[in-house]
This record gives structure tokens, sequence and C-alpha cells, in this order.
């Protein structure tokens, strides 16, 4: 009997989306979340842990077997921080559905209910620290995993 194919590992997808260099802070984190996203599901996480569509990276990562310290306070501060993210109906972002990110009122469009660059590169900031956090630990596993950007 042959073994199972092996799950694809979207290193491609990973790399287009984890090292876009945009001078856009919106896009850059979107595309972070997108790395993390298909490194998760190349981990084997099961989609049903993902909730709202799909997206649910939060989520995801609470679902690991073993999830040390630095990687649930970095969960817990960028859950936070995307919260206070606002999208276009006014409301914050759900930290739950990152696409949300799509619809981000920005102060150059609104003047009111609307995310600043400052506001984006702090959420930046946080998810490059979630993703250090994580690629740390994947790197002590065994065997040891991918990181989240090749």
């Amino acid at each position: 009997m042959s073994a199972p194919p092996a799950a694809p590992r979207r290193a491609a997808n990973r790399r287009a989306f984890g090292t876009v260099d945009a001078s856009s802070p919106l896009l850059q984190l979107y595309c972070r979340f997108v790395a993390l996203e298909l490194a998760l599901k190349d981990l084997g996480v099961p989609k049903a842990q993902f909730q709202q569509g799909g997206h649910n990276v939060f989520r995801a990562i609470d679902s690991l077997s073993t999830i040390p310290n630095p990687v649930k306070t970095s969960l817990a501060t960028i859950q936070r921080q995307l919260s206070r993210l606002f999208c276009d109906d006014g409301r914050p972002v759900n930290p739950e559905k990152y696409p949300d990110l799509r619809y981000l009122r920005h102060t150059s469009d609104f003047t009111t209910d609307a995310s600043t660059d400052a506001d984006l590169n702090d959420a930046l900031r946080l998810i490059n620290a979630l993703i250090a956090n994580l690629d740390a630990h994947w790197a002590n596993q065994s065997p040891p995993q991918d990181t989240v950007v090749p």
C-alpha cells in the first residue's frame, strides 16, 4: 500500500504574498495574514478550525496542540489591534475575519471612524511578531516545520 500524496506546500504562494515589497501598510498587513493562513493550512490544521469562511487564523492557531506563551501573547495583542481598525460600515475589523481588512476605512478617505497608517503599521508590527514567534516555535518541533515565509 502506498503512502497518501503529500499536501501541497504552497511555498510559492506564501513567498509571493509574504514578501511583498509595497509601500502600503494595508497591503503588507493583508498579505502577511494570507501567508499565515496558508502556512497553517499546510501544517494540516483542519478547515473546520478556521471557521468564518476559512479565515479565522486565530482560532486555527489556538487549535494547535502546543502553543507557547509568546504566541498566546502575540495572538491576544494582534486581535486587540485589529479590533481598533475600522471597516466600510464604521464597525471595527472582526479579528476572526482578516479579509475584512479589504474594506478598511482609511483617514485619507474618511474623516470619522477611520484608521491611520500608524494604526496599520502597529498591526503590521504585531502580525510580524506573531509570525516570528510561530516560526521560532515551529523550528523547535520534531520534525521542524516550514516557516511562514520561506
